[in-house]
């Protein structure tokens, strides 16, 4: 998706990194934070103690230690994911409002991955804002091959998956003796699930410590 962005003249230098946003910051910065609100999570916690203005949209349920003061909270559990949340607000803006293809395709990859395509998580204003987005340029076909693993990666999960067993005939369970990638740890259990009669999954493995 950030190399989708960098190739549009439109964002050339738009975007930053925790390594030097500090240097971004001065009395009128505005620091919107998306899709998290535990400031342990936060891209560059950092920010929070040098912005006067903080703007926070999250659909996680909140936790542990919070974001204050808050100019602005939109703060909804029971939406798909923060990219439904955005898509709405883009919408209440103003009638105006015309997403490049870009952007449209990025929000609706949001949906995706928070939905599981679809499947979990939904409700009348998800669909709402995926037909949106669609209507705004969104690709259907280039947003899945955003989601393509490389041949490694593929293989990698069918190992996990290959030394999956069985746990109270329900839960399955699949300790690895060696360090895998948190996210191909993740897919595996999430295509764990898939299989008929599993209820739970669960994948350990080994990171640094």
């Amino acid at each position: 998706i950030l190399e989708n962005f960098e190739a549009d003249p439109e964002y050339n230098e738009t975007f930053i990194y925790a390594s030097n946003a500090i240097d971004y910051v001065d009395e009128n910065t505005a620091l919107v934070i998306v899709d998290v609100n535990k400031p342990d999570y936060f891209e560059c916690p950092d920010l929070i103690n040098k912005t006067k203005t903080i703007v926070l949209i999250d659909h996680h349920l909140q936790s542990g230690d919070r974001v204050e003061p808050l100019a602005l909270l939109h703060h909804e559990p029971t939406a798909s994911s923060a990219s439904e949340m955005v898509a709405e607000l883009l919408q209440y803006i103003s009638d105006e409002v015309k997403l490049k293809k870009v952007e449209a395709e990025a929000l609706y990859a949001g949906i995706l991955i928070d939905t599981n395509y679809f499947s979990k998580n939904t409700g009348v204003r998800t669909f709402e804002a995926a037909a949106w987005l669609r209507k705004h340029g969104a690709d259907t076909v280039e947003v899945k091959r955003l989601f393509q693993n490389d041949l490694g990666s593929t293989l990698s999960r069918y190992e996990i998956l290959r030394h999956a067993e069985l746990y109270k005939y329900d839960v399955a369970l699949c300790p690895l003796d060696y360090t895998s990638d948190r996210i191909i740890a993740a897919q595996a259990a999430d295509e764990l699930l898939s299989i008929s009669g599993i209820q739970a999954s669960f994948v350990y493995y080994p990171d640094g410590d």
